[in-house]
């Protein structure tokens, strides 16, 4: 009866199901037969079905207080479901426990109601139905039915309105009954389960204190509820404390007790702590469930020195059969592959991460992928980049645009232009989101590679498709394109349009002088930078705002123009390079305002090439020039 039950959905007008009194009936059976000792483990399955986490116990071979777990099935999944499908049958098994098992002959029911224990169950459960149907103190009704007969009744009625969301009413019921059938530590949890759900933590305390001056033993439950609490809070010096006073009163812990001691572990110190509640663990006989390995994994992770701990973690969590998930991988990871300024071995980390890939049993995602990726990139382990990202394919990842940028990065590292093109067109055709970095990197390789009719295409397809994603770089890029086309005008227009345009700094203050930024560029756009700027000049008064800001730069001179440029555009003798921006503004200057310009390169305050006297009389020669 007790397997074919979760199968079973069926109910009855009252909101049993049919196989009640079933149950009933084989709890009575068990409760019966001689031999048979029940432990606190085995009734809390069926009074706290949220909380089993190990099967129940029986003395007596060949019998098993519970239901037997089906291959593949949870055994959270297997307990009752519903407040009245627990109370069938609770009070005879119930009662069976305060006997020995020398003992144990029949079930102390001489004080139930004639129809038996599941009758009486019911009664408790109608009782509380009534009261709510008729907007009654549920209480007081509950005393006036006499349906509260002993602390088992109460536990049970603190349960089933727990369970509905009632947790005033739970705290007025066991008010109304405390000091009467309060001397189990049943109806103590309940009481505390709905404090904890009201955000009510002196409550908590409170019960403790009493549980203690009243000699009523708290349950593994309460200690539970108190441990969460002190995870939630991060308190592991209370948490510890706990722990031992559970051993010096008996009270043998459970998965939910370690779970909440090693959440509430700090991550970032304390890691010895962790590793001990692992060893206690592993002396209780418990054995750890997925939040455990998730919790230590976690704390450890941040250690420069756990990251073997936490490898064998993993594999003892695979051994048992406990599947990881996001996260639990993700903690595994930054362990193996460090975090911040860590130095951490990178082929082990990788070997890691690809008995990983090769577990079938184990769902990767772009996250994981993001870091082992990201930390070869950082490393710049171009290669191995490489080799992961068919990894993602195998595992129908579709990647994070960090990834794309690191994949893409590394083929232009490796001199792979027409790889990292082709790449960049794949992504697209399979509709990978892709950011203005991706298409910036390939554009900037397909230049250094002179293939300027792919620039000029990508940046067409961009402005098109994605214009959001446009950026100044790109643009210099396609102006540089455009004047190797020798399409001049279109190179001007575009750099009016895309760069020079843009939103700037603060205004040009009076006597300051006009800062242009060709550092990086190609002579062709220090040239265009050049020329725009003077003609402009025409156009802005004494306040116009600079082309290009350099933002903490002092003024060197009144009115004049500095062209920021790199430090490799210049020989030693501090003349241009051939080739370099720096001859592109030199030679864009002195074609504007003439041979007699003392335009020159300098190395003070930066290099640049300093274009002086920007005066009305220099751009009287601009504006002849531009007319010639």
């Amino acid at each position: 009866v007790c397997r074919r039950m979760p199968k079973l959905s069926s109910r009855t007008s009252h909101g049993r199901p049919p196989w009640a009194s079933q149950v009933a009936a084989a709890l009575a059976f068990c409760s019966s037969c001689g031999g048979v000792e029940f432990n606190a483990d085995a009734f809390s399955l069926t009074v706290i079905p949220g909380h089993a986490r190990a099967k129940p116990k029986a003395c007596r071979p060949g019998h098993r207080f519970g239901r037997r777990q089906e291959p593949g099935a949870s055994w959270k999944q297997a307990t009752l479901p519903g407040s009245a499908m627990l109370t069938a049958g609770t009070a005879i098994a119930l009662r069976a426990r305060k006997a020995k098992a020398s003992e144990v002959k029949e079930p102390e029911t001489s004080d139930l109601p004639e129809q038996g224990a599941a009758a009486w169950a019911g009664d408790v459960q109608s009782a509380i139905e009534e009261a709510l149907a008729q907007q009654l103190d549920i209480a007081e009704y509950l005393e006036d039915k006499g349906v509260i007969v002993d602390e088992l009744s109460l536990a049970l009625a603190l349960r089933v309105l727990r369970l509905k969301g009632l947790h005033e009413d739970v705290l007025a019921v066991f008010a109304a009954f405390d000091e009467q059938f309060t001397d189990q530590g049943e109806a103590y949890a309940e009481r505390m389960l709905s404090a904890d759900a009201k955000a009510q933590p002196s409550l908590l305390f409170a019960s403790m204190r009493e549980m203690k001056e009243r000699d009523v033993q708290p349950s593994v439950q309460c200690y539970n509820i108190m441990l969460r609490v002190h995870a939630r809070n991060r308190n592991w010096q209370r948490s510890v404390a706990l722990l031992a006073e559970m051993a010096e009163e008996a009270v043998a812990p459970n998965v939910l007790s370690f779970d909440s001691a090693l959440a509430s572990c700090p991550s970032r110190k304390q890691w010895e702590l962790t590793t001990r509640i692992l060893d206690n663990m592993e002396e209780a006989a418990v054995s750890p469930n997925l939040s455990c390995y998730r919790s230590a994994l976690h704390n450890l992770s941040y250690s420069p020195n756990h990251e073997t701990a936490c490898i064998q973690l993993y594999y003892e969590m695979r051994t048992r059969g406990v599947v990881p998930d996001e996260d639990t991988l993700r903690y595994l990871l930054r362990a193996c592959f460090g975090v911040e300024d860590q130095e951490k071995d990178l082929n082990k980390a990788l070997k890691v991460f690809q008995a990983i890939e090769e577990d079938e049993g184990v769902e990767l995602t772009q996250v994981h992928f993001d870091i082992a990726i990201g930390m070869c990139e950082r490393a710049a382990r171009w290669r191995d980049v490489l080799k992961l990202a068919p990894a993602m394919s195998r595992r129908s990842v579709i990647p994070h645009s960090v990834s794309c940028n690191a994949v893409l990065k590394a083929c232009v590292a490796l001199g792979k232009w027409e790889v990292a093109l082709k790449l960049l067109g794949t992504m697209e055709t399979d509709g990978t989101e892709l950011d203005s970095t991706a298409y910036s990197t390939v554009m900037s390789a397909c230049a250094r590679a002179e293939q300027w009719d792919e620039v000029l295409r990508i940046y067409s397809n961009v402005e098109q498709s994605l214009p959001e994603l446009l950026t100044q770089d790109m643009a210099l890029n396609a102006i540089t394109a455009l004047c190797q086309a020798d399409k001049q005008l279109e190179a001007i227009t575009l750099y009016r349009s895309a760069v020079s345009s843009r939103p700037r700094g603060g205004a040009q203050k009076r006597g300051e002088p006009l800062l242009l930024d060709a550092r990086g560029q190609s002579p062709e756009v220090a040239s265009i930078i050049v020329r725009c700027a003077l003609e402009d000049l025409l156009k802005q008064s004494a306040e116009t705002t600079p082309i290009v800001d350099v933002p903490g730069l002092k003024a060197v001179g009144p009115k004049d123009i500095l062209v920021a440029i790199e430090m490799g555009d210049l020989s030693s003798g501090g003349d241009a390079l051939e080739g370099s921006a720096a001859e592109g503004a030199l030679q864009a200057a002195l074609e504007m305002l003439g041979q007699d310009a003392k335009v020159q390169c300098c190395m003070q305050p930066f290099p640049c090439v300093r274009i002086p006297g920007a005066s009305l009389a220099i751009a009287e020669n601009v504006q002849q020039a531009v007319a010639g």
